[in-house]
């Protein structure tokens, strides 16, 4: 099987066929379907908005996040990913690794223009990796933020050609453009805009509506062929504005009294005592805002590292518990959106 060029084509074994099938002496075989390499990993990305991997305890940070340091204590840790500092060009960059301007995603899809490079669209040249993995026999599915297809191109009749389900993702539940609400997302299962399936007095949350939609589908792909890989993007979208956190997380991490001075140092020194950051030198400067504005970036930050602890640092942790059984599984944990 040549998998050097996409689609696969697979070569079925010639039968002269009879005239009647009453006649027929040779049996026909059966169609070839394209399995995935013997051994093949499954693969789950989690991305992360707005965080850089130096918040994260798992790189020495003040962010509790349980499930990335499982992961990162079970894996390896890299220091050179680096990401656009903004949403669309980053995921564009990841999901085909090449330069964000070459698939046409220079710039966020909400300020798309005609200039080539900015146009939000990317060519159908430059593969993703679900494209890939799916032309390969891998199950896709995509859970979460997009932020990939133009504005033209999010309304009910499309077109559909730059959403997840034709980016390679046979399976999409989240929402397509770059910011929602979290307690009442603007959701889309497919191209289908759809109500989220309970509300905040139910104690709905999309952060664990997404990790609880992944784990069916996985479930689903392994109660009908538990021999096929897949791949799940999981992005997150609760740590980029507005920050909304249950109130039952509220009282559980208490807030630090100076989010300037005290979260960058603390994000940023104990990187640097584990070796992972690329120099060394003093930790960033602390006082830049006027004590008003230090007040609102306090409360603000706080509601962040809340949030950073409770959805997006724990909830994949039951996703990875619940495949545990798996044989292999790749699993990166990105801070999106910011130089890492």
């Amino acid at each position: 099987m040549d998998r050097s060029r996409l689609p696969i084509h697979i070569e079925q074994p010639r039968v002269k066929a009879a005239f009647d099938i009453r006649s027929q002496s040779e049996p026909f075989p059966p169609p070839v379907r394209v399995r995935a390499p013997d051994g093949a990993p499954n693969v789950l990305v989690i991305l992360l908005d707005d965080m850089g991997f130096g918040a994260s305890t798992a790189f020495g940070g003040p962010c509790s996040m349980p499930a990335a340091e499982q992961l990162a204590g079970h894996g390896l840790k890299f220091n050179r990913f680096h990401t656009t500092a903004i949403c669309s060009p980053t995921r564009a960059a990841l999901m085909t690794g090449r330069n964000h301007h070459s698939v046409g995603m220079g710039i966020l899809t909400d300020y798309a223009t005609a200039a080539p490079g900015y146009t939000g669209m990317r060519p159908a040249d430059a593969a993703t990796i679900a494209q890939t993995l799916y032309g390969n026999g891998y199950a896709t599915g995509a859970f979460g933020k997009w932020h990939q297809t133009p504005q033209f191109a999010i309304t009910p009749v499309g077109p559909f050609d730059h959403w997840p389900t034709s980016e390679g993702f046979e399976k999409f539940y989240g929402f397509v453009g770059g910011i929602s609400d979290q307690f009442y997302p603007s959701l889309y299962e497919g191209t289908t805009q759809i109500e989220p399936p309970a509300s905040p007095d139910d104690g709905y949350h999309l952060s664990e509506d997404l990790v609880n939609q992944a784990r069916r589908w996985i479930g689903g792909v392994r109660s009908v062929d538990r021999h096929k890989p897949w791949f799940t993007y999981l992005a997150f979208g609760a740590t980029h504005s507005p920050f909304q956190v249950p109130d039952s997380w509220h009282p559980v991490i208490a807030r630090q009294a100076d989010c300037q001075t005290c979260f960058m140092c603390e994000a940023y020194c104990p990187v640097d005592a584990l070796f992972v950051a690329p120099t060394s030198g003093p930790a960033p400067p602390g006082t830049i805002f006027t004590d008003e504005a230090r007040l609102a970036a306090d409360g603000r930050f706080g509601e962040y590292r809340r949030w950073i602890g409770w959805g997006s640092g724990r909830r994949p942790g039951s996703l990875a518990d619940r495949n545990a059984e798996l044989t292999e599984l790749a699993a990166p944990y990105l801070g999106g959106n910011l130089l890492a």
